[in-house]
């Protein structure tokens, strides 16, 4: 199928053609899934983000518009999902070792992928500069130092920026069980 071809099955799923988004799907869903697999190491958290990209065209399709690559809309999305996955998942690492030496509650348990959405909508949720120097310094793995410099900030602003994030993450994650 090419790039007309696609454009024309994503109009007609636009319109709310079901059998043109199970073509669609059909089509990508397993090529979408072993991408990204190469991206997240797992073939389970792969179909799940794959299948949430597709829930995701199939709510939205009214609002999305794709003028001239469908496939590469796709593999974008599936793409983007998996990095934010796997930054869920280092700052969940990071959670896990916080919570080891300070110790939550946990009343709920819920899956990882659940989990790794949640702690990114958290991550989302802070201020921006707060957001900014925590992912500098949990994603990017930077020293005070060096996001300090980066910045154009003290060391100390830094330190402060970083536990106000921490407090508030454990604050919002405190009620739920990690499954290691």
């Amino acid at each position: 199928m090419d790039s007309k071809q696609e454009i024309e099955l994503f109009n007609k799923i636009k319109a709310g053609d079901k059998q043109s988004f199970k073509l669609l799907f059909n089509n990508y869903y397993s090529r979408l899934c072993s991408y990204t697999e190469k991206i997240t190491g797992r073939d389970d958290i792969a179909e799940e983000i794959a299948q949430g990209v597709f829930i995701k065209i199939w709510e939205n399709r009214y609002n999305i518009n794709i003028q001239k690559n469908v496939k590469g809309y796709l593999f974008r999305s599936v793409h983007n999902h998996a990095l934010k996955y796997i930054q869920a998942q280092k700052i969940e690492a990071k959670y896990i070792e916080y919570n080891e030496i300070f110790g939550t509650g946990h009343t709920t348990e819920i899956s990882d992928f659940e989990l790794s959405e949640i702690i990114n909508k958290s991550i989302n949720e802070l201020p921006e500069k707060c957001r900014e120097v925590f992912l500098m310094s949990r994603i990017d793995q930077l020293k005070h130092k060096e996001i300090a410099n980066k910045l154009g900030i003290s060391e100390k602003t830094v330190e402060v920026q970083i536990r106000n994030a921490n407090l508030k993450l454990r604050e919002k994650l405190k009620e739920f069980k990690i499954n290691n």
